[in-house]
């Protein structure tokens, strides 16, 4: 990725920006592309060219409305990821149709226009953008370039539109529309952001965008729409009609967000589910399989250019079919209970995230969320990115958010809390007038007041510190107590003890967050009912885990032991565990390997022993899995390698008849 195009700075566009861009750093993909948006360095306007700032050799460029310099500026300290990004705003001098922000690949353009509505709060901006891509010439027909007598540098001139003279025709020159085949005519590709209640001022100028494109013989392909459910699309779909856009053009949001779109995730957590249905929820991934709307904007093979391929409905996954395809000592471990996890009692700790440093297909990074009875009472644990969407999979977001007691973070790692301000402003527009507890380190502070600014998050700051001393604990008109313990990780590392003891419940949590084995926690979760206790690194990485401050898991585990922790959670684990963290030896301890969506009830036996069983084998079933991709792989780049020898002497067989003729 190489280039992050914004349509607006609402917080809906804007509050997966800083995780996207620490992924991106983190995973370096973007250093290699020449062909994306980082050459990508001025705006055309009406009436001449307007410089843009930008940063040399960035590998990432963001473009957005009027006021995102000044918002990505104000979260690098942050973000802690300068000339990374270079910034393409329109300047606040630009009419509403403002030029063309175009890279220096022929292939394609990026353009964009600036629209505008007026609400309560004043003049929004909004980026309206389209991909476009310029004629592109025909097939080059070698059969009538030989004929013609076009031989080696030759063609590569024909094919750049320039006349040749023969080699074998004297004073024959060979024209490019005689050895080329149909042109492919310029296309685009719209993604327009219309807000619903605006879409009348919005679409004026859209439309004459449009009109000025089929204008000039660029055929629309296709039209994302990125507004919410709540626009008016009749009303859209007939202004687009006026210019002679049909209805199958457009591609709406997908209206069921019930339907899965990252399947091999989906697999990986319905196998789960076979596998602990008393740890995972059945329902979670029973819906459909959906494909993502794509679209072809050049010829494949040859044929025509494809039209929009709207949202495609797979099978649904059969649970019982894939159980029959499992090694046969793990079906005889599969457990005969279908009780859910939704049916036992509480408090239930649910896992939302179980993955370090950056989220990867089937872990998300960190976040625990403490259901405290069945009216639905809860706080959170750490809110690492894209907390907010796992809670969507398993509760219903209206009610967590109306019902959220309190939100602990234990440090300022982007693992541990971007996913905050999600979570503030959903709750904020529900309960504007009543600001949530959020307890963690300091530079907490300035992370949330960059987002005040612009969006009311509504919560009430205090630092970790206020809750170390037991006899402070007790949250107001609550019988609910946290306890906050300073842990060896980085500056302002805080781990925490949740409790209630009321004589009607007694139940302890204790949450480490990111910390080498640290005996004031020991001592502060001394007998809890359940430890959730990261494990970053295999013991053989111990170096590593000294280093980064972080724990083993055979040291995760003797905290545990020194705890005498009813339960133990291992969680955090490095993303060279994607699916399954080794095996551990849990020293007859009642101790698991937590995955994403897990929920484990307090008061009923999770059965973590059984699970630990399962997924020993389960790991050898995906080893075997991954094996078998790579035989196929082998085979597949063997294949290729044959059929570009085969190519290779075919082309040393004609330059001999050439040289001979």
């Amino acid at each position: 990725m190489t280039g992050i195009f914004l349509s607006t700075l609402e917080p809906e566009s804007l509050l997966g920006l800083p995780g996207m861009l620490l992924t991106l750093r983190e995973t370096e993909r973007s250093r290699s592309s020449e062909d994306g948006m980082r050459s990508i360095t001025k705006a055309i306007s009406l009436k001449g060219e307007v410089p843009i700032a930008t940063k040399e050799g960035a590998p990432i460029s963001i473009c957005g409305p009027e006021g995102i310099s000044g918002l990505l500026d104000s979260m690098l300290p942050f973000l802690k990821v300068p000339g990374f990004y270079s910034v393409l705003e329109p300047p606040s001098t630009q009419p509403e149709q403002f030029g063309v922000f175009s890279n220096n690949n022929p292939a394609y353009d990026i353009n964009a226009i600036v629209t505008y509505y007026k609400n309560g709060e004043g003049v929004r901006q909004v980026l309206q953008y389209s991909i476009d891509i310029p004629e592109q010439p025909g097939k080059f027909l070698a059969e009538k370039a030989q004929a013609l007598g076009v031989m080696g540098k030759k063609r590569a001139i024909l094919k750049s539109g320039t006349a040749v003279e023969s080699d074998t025709i004297p004073g024959r020159m060979v024209q490019p529309h005689e050895v080329l085949g149909k042109a492919v005519s310029p296309v685009s590709v719209l993604v327009l952001s219309v807000v619903a209640g605006y879409e009348k001022e919005l679409m004026q100028p859209i439309l004459g965008w449009v009109r000025s494109k089929i204008d000039a013989g660029i055929t629309i392909r296709g039209i994302y729409h990125l507004g919410g459910p709540e626009v008016n699309y009749e009303f859209l779909f007939e202004e687009f009609s006026s210019v002679g856009i049909q209805n199958e053009t457009h591609i709406r949001p997908v209206e069921n967000q019930s339907h899965t779109v990252f399947q091999s995730s989906a697999l990986h957590h319905d196998r789960l589910v076979c596998m602990a249905p008393e740890l995972f929820n059945h329902e979670l991934f029973s819906h459909p399989r959906m494909r993502l709307p794509e679209l072809h904007l050049l010829p494949i093979a040859g044929s025509d250019v494809a039209m929009p391929d709207h949202p495609a409905l797979n099978r649904d996954f059969d649970m019982e079919k894939e159980r029959e395809a499992w090694p046969d000592d793990l079906k005889k471990l599969l457990a005969t209970s279908t009780t859910s996890p939704d049916n036992f009692g509480f408090p239930k700790v649910s896992m939302l995230g179980t993955g370090g440093m950056m989220p990867s297909k089937y872990r998300n990074v960190t976040s625990q969320m403490i259901e405290l009875s069945s009216s639905g009472d809860c706080i959170l644990l750490d809110a690492g990115e894209g907390t907010l969407g796992q809670i969507r999979r398993i509760r219903d977001v209206k009610k967590f958010l109306l019902n959220l007691r309190f939100i602990f973070l234990s440090h300022i790692h982007a693992d541990h809390h971007v996913g905050v301000a999600s979570i503030l402003y959903k709750r904020a527009l529900l309960l504007p007038n009543d600001p949530i507890l959020v307890i963690g380190p300091t530079d907490l502070t300035n992370y949330l007041h960059v987002y005040s600014q612009s969006v009311n998050l509504s919560y009430k700051y205090v630092h970790c510190e206020k809750f170390q001393d037991p006899a402070h604990s007790l949250l107001e008109m609550s019988d609910l107590r946290i306890q906050t313990i300073p842990v060896d990780h980085c500056s302002d590392s805080w781990g925490c003890v949740v409790q209630v003891r009321n004589g009607e419940e007694d139940w302890k949590v204790c949450f480490s967050g990111d910390t080498r084995p640290c005996d004031a926690l020991v001592a502060a979760g001394k007998d809890c009912n359940l430890l959730i206790h990261e494990a970053t690194f295999e013991d053989d990485k111990k170096e590593d885990a000294v280093c980064k401050k972080h724990s083993c898991v055979t040291e995760a585990l003797h905290s545990a032991k020194d705890m005498n922790a009813n339960e133990t959670l291992l969680t955090h684990f490095s993303q060279r565990y994607p699916k399954v963290p080794p095996p551990m030896e849990t020293d007859n301890l009642k101790a698991g390997l937590a995955f994403d969506l897990m929920t484990v009830s307090l008061p009923n036996s999770s059965p973590l022993e059984i699970l630990n069983q399962r997924l020993s084998i389960l790991t050898e079933y995906f080893a075997s899995l991954d094996d078998a991709k790579k035989q196929n792989s082998k085979i597949q780049q063997a294949k290729i390698r044959k059929e570009k020898q085969q190519r290779q002497e075919r082309a040393k067989k004609n330059t001999k008849r050439k040289k001979s003729n």
